[in-house]
């Protein structure tokens, strides 16, 4: 079975970004997001580094989220 997916809204900055950093070093499966597109950009290929299965939206919509790659 698959680990469970992690959402974190807020992502980009703060304690959302420590968060998703914390949790990527431990191979979660992350779906991110926040405000500024490029910076999510960057934070996700970030979490792929740590070894994450991670994707950033610039909106956490249900509805992308079902049809996220993780």
């Amino acid at each position: 079975m698959k680990k469970p997916v992690v959402l974190i809204t807020g992502a980009v900055t703060g304690m959302g970004h420590a968060t998703a950093i914390a949790l990527a070093k431990d191979g979660a499966r992350l779906v991110v997001s926040g405000r500024r597109e490029t910076e999510g950009k960057v934070l996700e290929a970030e979490l792929r580094r740590l070894g994450a299965e991670a994707a950033f939206m610039a909106r956490a919509e249900p509805l992308l989220i079902a049809d996220s790659s993780i």
